[in-house]
């Protein structure tokens, strides 16, 4: 199985769990009691068909290369760029939870900073510490007031310093 019948799996999957979360959400008090969940439902329902399209049809396709030439041939390079590429996906995703688990507790700024943080270094390495640092801090920050102060959205503050 290649990577892209393992998109297609993740596709369907995620669908299937938005639309069971979106008929979930709470009902509305007056009108339409499924109001709110309509749209949801609508996309989680198209996300979960068109992932198990494109799953079919790259299994398929896959299932007809390996016929073609046999054995799938593994270039060393590209397996080290798809190892790689599994790695920061991975790293993303794991990331991504941590991020909605600690963004009330921890706050917008503190929970962005580290959330962009890991991603910045996963990419730029160790080397770009400062610039890494530098980046999900000041984005953080300028995000917070930009929201907080001139759009007068309220976001997360952090437990400690209010902000």
């Amino acid at each position: 199985m290649n990577i892209k019948t393992k998109s297609g799996i993740a596709i369907t999957v995620f669908g299937l769990v938005y639309t069971i979360l979106a008929y979930a959400m709470p009902k509305a008090a007056i009108g339409n009691p499924m109001a709110p969940a309509i749209f949801p439902l609508i996309l989680g329902i198209g996300l979960t068909i068109m992932g198990a399209f494109y799953f079919i049809r790259e299994n398929k396709a896959w299932k007809e290369k390996v016929k073609k030439e046999g054995i799938e041939k593994v270039d060393p390079a590209k397996a080290a760029i798809q190892k790689k590429t599994n790695k920061l996906i991975f790293l993303t995703c794991l990331s991504g939870i941590g991020y909605a688990l600690f963004f009330e507790s921890l706050g917008y700024v503190l929970s962005t900073s580290f959330f962009i943080g890991i991603i910045m270094f996963a990419i730029n390495g160790k080397k770009n510490w400062k610039l890494n640092i530098s980046v999900a801090l000041v984005f953080s920050v300028v995000v917070y007031f930009l929201f907080s102060f001139l759009l007068s959205i309220p976001l997360p503050v952090m437990p400690i310093l209010e902000i």
